[in-house]
C-alpha cells in the first residue's frame, strides 16, 4: 500500500472535512532553527566531563508540549511557528479540525492537537500554530507554548513507556527521560496518516474536555 502524500493528506483534511529565551531569543529564531539538520552532538570534546559522559550519544530534537504530553519531532520536520490565525470552520468534520487558516497565501488545516489526542491543554500556557510542510501539503497543530530545541541523552531510553493517546500509538518511535519528563519521539507521517483516516464528523472525534492524561 503506497504512503499518502503531504499533498494527499491535506486534502483530506480539506475536502472530508520569552520561555524559549535560553535556546532562541525570537519566533524568526526559532522558524530559523525549524528549517536545519536534525544532529547527533558528539561530546568527545568537552572539558572537564568523564569519559563515559563525554562518550554518550545525545540526539538533537524540537520538542513541544500538548497539555502533559511532551512530543518530540526531527528540528527541520516543522517549517514555522505563527500567532493562531482566524480559522473558516469545515462542516461535517471532526471538531479537532478547527477549520482553513490563511496563512500568507496558503490555505492550512489546522488541527487541536490536544482535542485531536484526547487530553487538556495547558491553563494559561498561550497558544501556537506549529505548521508543517509547504503549499498544498502544509499542516498546522495548534500547540502550548513555543517548541524549543532540546539535547536528549540517548541512554535515557525507556524500555516500558507509557501508553499515549491511540491516534498516536502507531507514530511513537522511543521515549525518553528528561528533565524529570517523559518525552515521545514521533514519526510524524505515521501520526497525520491517523488523523487524516479520521476527519469524519463520526471517525474518532475527540474533545479536551475528555478524561485527561498524565505523561510525567
Amino acid at each position: 500500500m503506497s504512503t499518502p502524500t503531504h499533498s494527499a493528506r491535506a486534502n483530506n483534511f480539506a475536502q472530508g472535512a520569552t520561555g524559549l529565551a535560553a535556546v532562541v531569543e525570537s519566533v524568526a529564531k526559532l522558524n530559523a532553527l525549524l528549517g536545519s539538520e536534525t544532529i547527533v552532538v558528539d561530546n568527545s570534546s568537552n572539558s572537564g566531563a568523564d569519559d563515559a559522559d563525554a562518550r554518550r550519544p545525545i540526539v538533537q530534537r524540537m520538542g513541544l508540549r500538548i497539555g502533559d504530553l511532551g512530543l518530540l519531532f526531527a528540528v527541520n520536520a516543522g517549517r514555522e511557528v505563527v500567532a493562531p490565525p482566524a480559522v473558516s470552520r469545515i462542516p461535517n468534520t471532526a471538531p479537532w479540525l478547527r477549520g482553513l487558516a490563511n496563512v500568507r497565501g496558503t490555505l492550512v488545516p489546522v488541527i487541536d492537537a490536544a482535542a485531536a489526542l484526547g487530553i487538556a491543554r495547558t491553563v494559561g500556557m498561550p497558544p501556537y500554530l506549529l505548521i508543517f510542510g509547504q503549499g498544498e501539503g502544509a499542516i498546522g497543530l495548534t500547540i502550548d507554548g513555543l517548541p524549543r530545541l532540546l539535547e536528549i541523552d540517548a541512554a535515557k531510553v525507556l524500555a516500558d513507556p507509557p501508553t499515549v493517546p491511540s491516534p498516536l500509538a502507531a507514530g511513537i518511535r522511543a521515549a525518553y527521560a528528561h528533565h524529570g519528563q517523559i518525552w515521545f519521539d514521533i514519526d510524524l507521517d505515521a501520526w497525520f496518516d491517523t488523523l487524516a483516516r479520521e476527519v469524519g464528523p463520526l471517525a474518532g472525534a475527540r474533545s479536551a474536555t475528555d478524561k485527561p492524561t498524565t505523561f510525567n
